[in-house]
């Protein structure tokens, strides 16, 4: 259990709606039941641009046992550098 802002909690889900293929209406229908849409929050892009890459690096760390893993990893990396916000993620 933690206290904090629900921001941190709030930009996690919208990132893993849109990377993996939950899509738009999916995360709307979230926000609309929580009350909240944090893409609204000017400081979304700041909590997006710091958690994308600790989930990268966390998947990073057991690619080698997972066939695939490595070009998936690869893949997402390449997708960051380009600021590609869009590009979909597959599930280790």
């Amino acid at each position: 259990m933690a206290w904090g802002r629900p921001e941190r909690d709030l930009t996690a889900i919208e990132i893993h709606c849109r990377r993996f293929g939950h899509g738009p209406e999916h995360y709307r229908g979230f926000a609309e039941a929580y009350a909240h849409d944090v893409t609204d929050w000017s400081g979304h892009p700041v909590l997006r641009d710091i958690r994308e890459p600790r989930t990268v690096t966390t998947n990073a760390r057991k690619a080698a046992r997972t066939p695939g893993a490595v070009a998936e990893v690869e893949r997402r990396i390449a997708g960051l550098r380009n600021s590609d916000t869009h590009l979909g993620w597959n599930i280790l």
